[in-house]
């Protein structure tokens, strides 16, 4: 913050020196009381040398890559408070341009957005605990009974709906067809499953996912036994076959045991 604030007050003192030049002229105009003759609507006059070089007025302005420079910098320094925070920009917004931000991403922004809520969550659940317990020793005089601390309960919601209803009717649709293939790579496959459960419904309890488990490792099991059960009913439909394929003959030899020749 110190930074970004540090940042912020070199940009906006260059942008007041780029609004307010400093006006540069002939040191003539200046050795009579330090005043600037001004004539009629506000024209300066013009110095002229005896030789005829004309002195103009001039502003003196600084130049403009440093300001560049400190506004990049500002944008960095808010890209990482974004990332920080897990926030997600709208339509792939990127340091002041636009860029395509894929499915992935946003999958990605989802999965950590819950991560932080959460923990922001329990953070404020301990203190607003801790508050609650502060308050009932005060007005009680005296440290809160056991019982007293237990009877305080703060209560913090611990999943959060990140994801829209189109993208989990989409991600429930490709799980059915996943799981509708399944069954030639149980363990792979079960993996697989137990973690897309996990990123479809975060924020459960560690009990609930155990119950996942047990269905996805029961589910995977009985896909595997009946994809066995039908490869042995139709081999052929899983390219297998019932007797092996002959070698290939060896070529005809003459009565001396030479390969014969053909033309």
């Amino acid at each position: 913050m110190r930074a970004y604030y540090n940042v912020d007050s070199e940009s906006t003192l260059s942008n007041t020196q780029q609004a307010h030049p400093t006006l540069s002229g002939s040191k003539r105009f200046l050795e009579e009381g330090n005043m600037v003759p001004v004539g009629t609507s506000n024209v300066l006059p013009i110095d002229i040398t005896p030789d005829g070089t004309v002195i103009p007025w001039t502003y003196v302005s600084p130049p403009k890559d440093p300001a560049e420079s400190l506004e990049k910098k500002l944008r960095a320094i808010e890209d990482r408070k974004d990332r920080a925070a897990c926030l997600a920009k709208p339509a792939g917004t990127v340091a002041s341009s636009t860029t395509a931000q894929s499915g992935v991403s946003k999958q990605l922004d989802a999965v950590t957005g819950h991560k932080v809520l959460s923990s922001i969550a329990k953070s404020l659940k301990r203190a607003e605990t801790t508050m609650a317990l502060y308050a009932t020793m005060v007005l009680r005089g005296s440290m809160p009974a056991p019982d007293v601390r237990t009877s305080i309960y703060i209560e913090y919601p611990n999943k959060f709906e990140l994801f829209s209803a189109d993208q989990l009717l989409d991600a429930g649709a490709k799980l059915q067809l996943f799981t509708g293939q399944a069954g030639d790579l149980p363990e792979v496959e079960g993996e697989i499953l137990r973690q897309a459960a996990r990123q479809l419904n975060p924020g459960l309890k560690d009990v609930e996912y155990a119950e996942m488990d047990a269905e996805i490792e029961a589910f995977v099991e009985k896909k595997s036994a009946l994809r066995e059960q039908m490869r042995e009913q139709a081999p052929d439909a899983f390219g297998q076959q019932d007797e092996p394929i002959p070698p290939d003959e060896p070529p005809p030899t003459n009565p001396k045991g030479r390969p014969c020749q053909t033309k």
